[in-house]
């Protein structure tokens, strides 16, 4: 399994790739049924009103209090829900999380957003390995700037920063996603928002549970609840568990969103996102 994820992990910087594990340009979203399973993270917020601040993170049964605390008078069956499978070391799904934001505070429309956990690397050791010399294995040094530029010029057109020369390990995600899981729901999107630029602007290593730790205090939330959290083996056992289970179910790379009962792979367009969206919201 490790020689397969490891096959799987380092097409994300393909100069083909839009997503991590895939190769090839995005295509037309496709349509799948299945109902969402269980263990999801939720995150819902409201957009276009001209109250709202940041987004706010909740339960999924605690979507319409939130929606009345803002000063949204809305029924809950109006809830658009969107489903997000992704990996917090995969470049795709932060470009693609950004463009599912943008299209979400177009959308002017309360959005309910289920975070599910997937791991590229499942077997990847607690200590993490060297990147580039991971990449060099497989594709040959020669090509790992063009493979990174791409990448990084593809994020700057989003307003996303991406530092190579910076990122030089490759981290178990295992314990970031156990870290956002634990987190306050109202504190969800910012800890993710840090975990991402820690590791893809300043290089730091978000396999280690100081490094996540600070992030989390960063965010006003007590040292001692991260901690616990990052140390509860039935929380690193619950994200594998989801993560495999993602896997089973056919999805070979992230991000894929899941709006309605249509199902898109790969860092879509803005544009594909928002008609999704509207289509849904009809």
């Amino acid at each position: 399994m490790g020689q397969i994820a490891f096959g799987v992990w380092v097409v994300w910087v393909v100069a083909t790739a839009v997503s991590c594990g895939r190769q090839g340009e995005v295509g037309e979203p496709e349509v799948v049924p299945g109902a969402p399973g269980p263990g999801a993270r939720a995150e819902s917020r409201v957009a276009g009103s001209a109250d709202v601040g940041p987004p706010v993170a909740v339960a999924a049964s605690d979507v319409a209090p939130a929606l009345a605390d803002r000063g949204a008078e809305v029924e809950l069956a109006e809830v658009v829900r969107v489903e997000l499978t992704h990996d917090v070391v995969c470049p795709w799904c932060r470009i693609g999380h950004r463009r599912l934001e943008r299209a979400i505070a177009a959308l002017g429309r309360p959005v309910e957003v289920v975070y599910r956990p997937f791991l590229l690397e499942p077997d990847m050791p607690a200590e993490g390995a060297d990147l580039r010399a991971r990449l060099a294995a497989k594709y040959g040094e020669a090509q790992l700037d063009t493979m990174f530029a791409r990448v990084t010029s593809i994020g700057a057109a989003d307003g996303i920063v991406f530092d190579f020369a910076r990122t030089t390990r490759s981290p178990s995600s295992v314990l970031a996603h156990v870290l956002v899981e634990a987190a306050p729901v109202q504190a969800r999107t910012a800890l993710l928002d840090r975990i991402h630029a820690a590791y893809f602007e300043r290089g730091e290593d978000i396999g280690d549970a100081a490094v996540l730790e600070r992030l989390w205090v960063e965010g006003g939330l007590p040292a001692a609840a991260a901690r616990e959290a990052l140390a509860d083996p039935a929380r690193r056992e619950r994200v594998r568990s989801e993560a495999l289970a993602a896997s089973r179910s056919g999805i070979g790379g992230v991000p894929q969103i899941k709006i309605g009962g249509r199902t898109l792979s790969g860092a879509q367009p803005y544009d594909v996102l928002l008609e999704a969206l509207r289509a849904v919201a009809r």
